[in-house]
């Protein structure tokens, strides 16, 4: 009887955590979007290109996310609204996916930490590696026609709002690298990968990973792909080298 009224009492006790988890993500979450909005609208007020702008305001917001997985699910949850062609289920399949590719790797990263540091790390890293995109019109992500080339290159400009958003809240330099490629802000790596060998082979598993999430998304202007068709589309589209082989054949044997 004992027994039974401890598990009645964790149970009661889970369900009120998730309960306060969810509304507590849900009311930092208008935080951010008033937060950002006002930091937008500064921006513009004052004229000045978000190039040169050192986000001062998001140093100071930093403060209310003291742990940086609730941070990244957090901007990660906000980025969903923002751009309702990402599924926020689709990171469960990824951070699986990242698991599998870490330990086929043998877990070499080890510039990043143990192999339990890795997978936080590049976990993390992968919820965020789009927050850009806030910084880019919405009008752009809600098109059911393929963008033009002035539109593509307000595009380009996410992977330097990313790099700027990440620093300015203080995500630490393995994860702003493994989204960004080490500080390398070149856009050729993740819009046209078929002619380019990248060295870093964290930064592969993230580029891939980006790419065949974005092909099982559905976009305004096509279906999504199955994950069949997904892998077969990357190897038709990428610049396939060993590295990016394996990462090919750990996904396929894992969807």
């Amino acid at each position: 009887m004992e027994n039974n009224k401890n598990k009645i009492f964790v149970e009661k006790t889970k369900i009120k955590y998730e309960w306060l988890k969810d509304n507590a993500t849900h009311k930092l979450c208008e935080v951010f979007v008033s937060f950002i909005e006002k930091e937008k609208n500064r921006i513009e007020e004052s004229g000045l290109n978000i190039e040169d702008e050192p986000f001062e305001l998001l140093k100071d917001f930093d403060g209310i996310f003291h742990n940086i997985e609730f941070k990244s699910d957090v901007l990660l949850k906000y980025l969903c609204i923002y751009d309702q062609s990402i599924d926020e289920k689709i990171y469960d399949h990824v951070d699986n996916l990242i698991e599998k590719i870490l330990k086929e790797f043998d877990y070499e990263f080890l510039n990043i930490g143990s192999p339990l540091a890795q997978d936080k790390i590049f976990k993390t890293a992968f919820k965020v590696h789009n927050i850009g995109k806030l910084y880019i019109p919405k009008i752009l992500f809600d098109k059911n026609v393929i963008l033009d080339n002035s539109e593509k290159v307000i595009i380009q400009r996410q992977m330097l709002y990313t790099k700027e958003l990440l620093e300015a809240m203080k995500f630490g330099k393995q994860i702003i690298d493994l989204c960004v490629g080490q500080g390398k802000i070149d856009e050729t790596y993740l819009l046209n990968i078929k002619k380019c060998s990248v060295q870093n082979k964290a930064f592969k598993i993230m580029i891939i990973l980006d790419k065949y999430c974005a092909l099982i998304s559905e976009k305004p202007y096509r279906k999504s792909y199955s994950k069949a068709e997904a892998i077969e589309c990357l190897r038709k589209e990428i610049f396939i080298d060993e590295d990016i082989e394996k990462i090919l054949d750990t996904i396929e044997h894992n969807i």
